[in-house]
C-alpha cells in the first residue's frame, strides 16, 4: 500500500523538484529568455555602440561593452530582435522564445558611410561633454638645456583628464598654415636672427585624406602626441644663444568636417570615420615655455 510519501516521491521523479513557497518557478516555466550578441561581420568584434531592441515586445537595452544582451520574462512566441544606433545598418532577426528555455542569437551589425554632404551636418563633439579644462596641453624642448646648432625640437603632450574617452587628431599636411583642421603649430620667439629656418616645404603629408586611423582614441588618464604618427614640422636649428619661448597652439573648433578632409574631398566618409568624429572634443588652446640656448 503506498503511503502519501511514496505518492509525493513519484510526482517528483515525473515533474521534477516542487517550487519554494513564494518562487517564480511558474512564471519561469511559462516564459523564456532571448540572449545573445551583436557583432561585426568582417572582423566578428563585438559591437557595443547601440541599443538592441525585442519590437514586439517593446523592451531594449543598451549593448554590453562586449556587444552582449539579455531579455529575460518574455512569453513563448516569435519576437523581431534589432539593433539600433547611430549609423547602424543591421538586418532585424526573428527568433523563437521558449518557456524554460534561453534562445541565443549572434546579430551582425554594419555601419553605412555617409556623404560628405550629410557629415557636413553632423556636429563634431556632440558624444562628449568636456571642459576646456579636461584637457591639459605641455610642451617642453626635447634637450633640457639647447645648444646652438642643435634643432628646435619640442616634446608636446595633450592628456585626457575627463572621465570619457576622446578622438584626437595628430598633426596632417595643412594643419599648420593650409587652414585644414586639425589647426596645430608651434612658434618661437627669441633673439633676432635666433632660429637658421629650414628652405622650402617645411611640412609634408596625406594633403589627400584622412581616416580612422588619424582619429587616435585617447582615454582618461592618457596623453596624446600630436606629433606622433603625424607630420612632425623641421623648425630648424637654433643659431644664437639667448633666451627663448615656445608656443604650441591646437585646435579642434571646427564643426564642418569638410575643413578635415584634404583636398579632394571623399565622395563618402567610411563608417568609422563618422562615428569617431562625434568623439572628437571642441577645444582651442594654447601652452608655452620658456628656455635658454646656450653655445
Amino acid at each position: 500500500m503506498r503511503t502519501l510519501r511514496d505518492v509525493g516521491l513519484i510526482l517528483i521523479a515525473l515533474i521534477g523538484m516542487p517550487c519554494a513557497e513564494g518562487s517564480s518557478c511558474i512564471a519561469a516555466e511559462q516564459s523564456g529568455t532571448i540572449s545573445g550578441v551583436a557583432l561585426r561581420p568582417e572582423s566578428r568584434l563585438p559591437f557595443a555602440g547601440g541599443a538592441v531592441a525585442v519590437v514586439e515586445a517593446k523592451r531594449g537595452m543598451l549593448l554590453g561593452e562586449d556587444g552582449t544582451f539579455r531579455f529575460e520574462g518574455l512569453k513563448p512566441g516569435a519576437y523581431t530582435i534589432r539593433v539600433q544606433g547611430l549609423l547602424v545598418r543591421s538586418r532585424p532577426v526573428t527568433v523563437q522564445a521558449r518557456a524554460g528555455e534561453d534562445t541565443r542569437v549572434e546579430i551582425l551589425v554594419e555601419l553605412r558611410g555617409l556623404s560628405v554632404a550629410e557629415a557636413a551636418k553632423e556636429s563634431i563633439g556632440v558624444a562628449l561633454s568636456i571642459k576646456p579644462s579636461d584637457i591639459e596641453f605641455q610642451i617642453k624642448p626635447i634637450h633640457k638645456s639647447p645648444r646652438v646648432g642643435e634643432p628646435a625640437r619640442f616634446s608636446v603632450r595633450l592628456t585626457n583628464h575627463s572621465k570619457q574617452a576622446l578622438f584626437l587628431v595628430p598633426s596632417l599636411d595643412g594643419s599648420t598654415d593650409g587652414g585644414r583642421f586639425p589647426q596645430v603649430s608651434i612658434k618661437i620667439r627669441g633673439p633676432v636672427g635666433g632660429i637658421d629656418s629650414p628652405r622650402g616645404w617645411r611640412f609634408c603629408g596625406n594633403m589627400n585624406g584622412l581616416g580612422a586611423s588619424d582619429l587616435v582614441e585617447v582615454k582618461p588618464g592618457e596623453e596624446f602626441d600630436p606629433f606622433a604618427g603625424g607630420w612632425d614640422p623641421d623648425l630648424g636649428k637654433f643659431a644664437k644663444p639667448g633666451h627663448y619661448a615656445a608656443v604650441f597652439h591646437y585646435s579642434t573648433n571646427q564643426r564642418d568636417v569638410r575643413k578635415w578632409l584634404g583636398w579632394p574631398p571623399p565622395d563618402r566618409l567610411p563608417e568609422e570615420v563618422s562615428l569617431r568624429f562625434r568623439g572628437v572634443p571642441l577645444l582651442e588652446d594654447s601652452c608655452s615655455t620658456e628656455f635658454d640656448v646656450e653655445l
